[in-house]
């Protein structure tokens, strides 16, 4: 049975540190084991006597029930804490981790990695903090690592621009407990290639609705926008359309590009975008983003072979639109056909569930860069942003933009500053983060060295999170700074890819582990003083 709504439908900071102090690591990081292999002259990796020891069975892909869990979205503790907030200063060394985060962590990895999750207890610990580097001049805050570790613990710099994502976990986490219906939690993650390959955001997606429930896929292009585009649980196919966004196109300004800034355009007659989901797919509540305009032709949805909607898309005026319609859980092809009477512009489908819960949308475009957001319309960009109500949207971008080693910092900065006044604009409340690039070492005859444009491009992030009002996740501190891309190549098995720039699946689960330490450890420490703050929230 369809419904249908086709119209416009518009409705804080520390500062950063160069330097993060010396710590010793409480718990494990039970994410990812491996073998390192540097080199024979290189030491074995250093092993952190961890105190107390963790022990947790090992969790079989899909078949082991999830612990019992507290009606504040984190498994129960002992004792209760006490509800005043939690504390800012100074900056948080680790995260917050309990057994039973451990579990769920660890049932999040399998569900991503499958067969290439390591079996057993193992766990590999988060390495030490990483040292400022005085050789690198006027760049401050560039970190190097202990090279026997891959990874280590980095917090959100500004925890308060979280506090509306902290705020709705609580308000799910009470409703959940007393059964009640409530929105869902959306969080929508825009990047380049390393989050169009969906595998930190499809971790951030399992452990998140391990947690609080599954609100469903969310966003799904009809199609994809490169050869190597893809998405966890879903595929996604077209044929005969031509699709658009603001990175190879450059006759794109200001144009209709929707949530993801991408859409697919087309007149042939039964020309169509399909997305397939899942025999175990949840979703049963899907939405069609479109664009109605002048000489606008029909398009049929079709759920498995069958019509079940004919959508028009004409109209007087040029605006986004949108149609909902249900199916039963479980594997759909769903395809949305031209009739061929008019021009059509396709935008996206929505997947979620029927229940309350979370949805993150992996919206990534490899090779793009954040001012690209610039040249699509900000109208249609803005309606899409608050018909999705998100509470969080991530900002991964930057490798792209050191690929110019002459780029000049301060258009830069204006530029991502404007793109976070849009969002501003559009959501006012909602939490934002900037995630700072990953090490992307030039080559010099035939040698990897340091990128300085990247280090200023870390920086300037920094820098326009604080003023922003967002939050700022360094991801080179993460990887361990300069020189941290080859070891991570080098490990076996490899945390990242040959070409120096992209990560292997193993790595990006890697990122989505400490990301959702990160963004999670300001609530985790008092999720009982956010579900009470959040039933004083209208």
């Amino acid at each position: 049975m369809g419904f249908q709504e086709n119209a416009n439908h518009s409705s804080r900071a520390m500062k950063g540190m160069a330097r993060v102090g010396p710590y010793r690591i409480r718990g494990e990081w039970l994410g990812v084991v491996m073998m390192v292999g540097l080199g024979c002259t290189n030491p074995p990796p250093r092993r952190i006597s961890l105190d107390p020891p963790l022990s947790v069975a090992p969790i079989s892909q899909g078949s082991a029930p999830l612990p019992a869990v507290s009606s504040q979205g984190i498994p129960d503790v002992a004792e209760p804490r006490s509800q005043t907030p939690p504390e800012l200063d100074p900056r948080p060394a680790e995260p917050f981790l309990t057994p039973e985060i451990h579990q769920l962590r660890r049932l999040a990895q399998d569900r991503i990695l499958g067969k290439q999750s390591p079996p057993g207890p193992q766990a590999m610990p988060y390495g030490p903090a990483p040292t400022a580097d005085a050789s690198v001049g006027s760049d401050a805050g560039v970190v190097t690592q202990d090279p026997t570790y891959f990874g280590q613990y980095v917090p959100v710099e500004n925890e308060a621009a979280l506090e509306s994502f902290h705020r709705a976990l609580g308000r799910l986490a009470t409703a959940r407990r007393d059964k009640k219906d409530t929105k869902k939690v959306r969080m929508l993650a825009y990047g380049a290639s390393h989050t169009q390959a969906d595998v930190y955001t499809g971790y951030l997606r399992r452990y998140l609705q391990s947690r609080f429930g599954d609100g469903g896929q969310g966003f799904v292009l009809l199609g994809k926008v490169n050869s190597w585009h893809r998405m966890l649980d879903t595929k996604m196919e077209n044929q005969s359309l031509g699709y658009r966004h603001a990175h190879y196109k450059n006759d794109v300004e200001n144009e209709p590009l929707g949530l993801f800034g991408a859409a697919f355009v087309g007149t042939t007659k039964n020309a169509y975008g399909e997305i397939i989901v899942s025999h175990d797919s949840p979703n049963t509540r899907f939405e069609l983003h479109y664009y109605r305009q002048p000489k606008g032709g029909d398009v049929e949805i079709m759920v498995d072979g069958q019509v079940v909607a004919t959508v028009p898309t004409e109209s007087e005026t040029e605006e986004p639109a949108y149609y909902g319609f249900e199916a039963t859980a479980g594997a759909h092809a769903i395809r949305v056909r031209l009739v061929g009477n008019g021009s059509v512009r396709l935008f996206g489908i929505t997947a979620e569930t029927d229940s309350p819960g979370v949805v993150v949308d992996t919206l990534g475009i490899g090779g793009t860069r954040m001012p690209s957001a610039l040249r699509w319309s900000e109208s249609v960009w803005a309606d899409a942003i608050r018909r999705r109500d998100p509470v969080l949207v991530t900002f991964a971008y930057g490798t792209n933009e050191a690929g110019n080693t002459a780029m000049a910092i301060a258009p830069y900065e204006q530029r991502v500053r404007e793109v976070l006044a849009r969002l501003r604009r559009a959501a006012p409340q909602t939490s934002c983060v900037l995630m700072a690039p990953f090490d992307f070492p030039l080559v010099h005859d035939d040698t990897l060295v340091r990128r300085p444009v990247l280090e200023r491009i870390v920086q300037a992030q920094r820098r326009i999170a604080k003023d922003m009002g967002c939050g700022f996740w360094d991801g080179y501190a993460f990887m361990g700074g300069a020189g941290s891309m080859k070891r991570w190549a080098s490990a076996n098995p490899p945390l990242a890819s040959g070409d120096h720039i992209h990560l292997t699946r193993l790595g990006y689960t890697y990122v989505g582990i400490a990301l959702a330490d990160a963004l999670m450890r300001r609530y985790d420490e008092n999720p009982r003083y956010w579900a009470e703050l959040s039933a004083q929230s209208p």
